[in-house]
């Protein structure tokens, strides 16, 4: 999981979270906690690996990724 998670399956009812960024020092991965509030909005946290956290200093927010979906979007 390079962006920490990633949504699976014909309606992306499935997500896959990968909780340990920079992977075995060997991957520039980033890691992700995801946070289901009463009414089943996903919110994902990520932690950027080391060289897209020193990426993203260099570029400022631009491009930044939506990191909150609601259970409706997901099954659209």
């Amino acid at each position: 999981m390079e962006d920490g998670y990633g949504f699976f399956g014909k309606h992306k009812q499935l997500v896959t979270i990968f909780s340990a960024k920079n992977y075995c020092g060997d991957f520039d991965n980033d890691a992700a906690v995801m946070n289901v509030d009463l009414d089943l909005m996903c919110k994902f946290i990520t932690f950027k690996g080391d060289a897209k956290k020193n990426a993203a200093k260099n570029k400022g927010s631009a491009g930044k990724k939506k990191n909150y979906y609601f259970w409706d979007e997901l099954n659209n």
